[in-house]
């Protein structure tokens, strides 16, 4: 038998976790995980928590200098985030 269009393994699993509706979970993951990447040891080692509810990512701080400096990027930090994850995942951030 012979077929007439092949996939590489990756586009078969990116067709499978989205009809299994998994693909905004793994999307979220991937932008958690690329915090201490994009802003850095130091920032991350500040933050005490970090998690996503209902498009809005929370970011809680240990210092107050860095919770400042972020919150002065805030625009471009969702930008970046959502651009290392692959798609919008965030709207907003919330950093207390």
């Amino acid at each position: 038998m012979r077929r007439s269009q092949t996939l590489n393994i990756s586009e078969i699993m990116e067709a499978l976790l989205k009809e299994k509706g998994l693909d905004g979970k793994l999307a979220e993951n991937r932008l958690l995980n690329s915090w201490e990447e994009l802003l850095g040891r130091s920032v991350a080692k500040a933050t005490k928590n970090l998690y996503i509810k209902d498009k809005t990512l929370f970011v809680s701080m240990n210092s107050s200098i860095v919770r400042h400096e972020l919150m002065m990027i805030r625009d471009e930090l969702i930008k970046r985030l959502n651009e290392k994850a692959g798609k919008k995942v965030i709207d907003s951030i919330v950093i207390r």
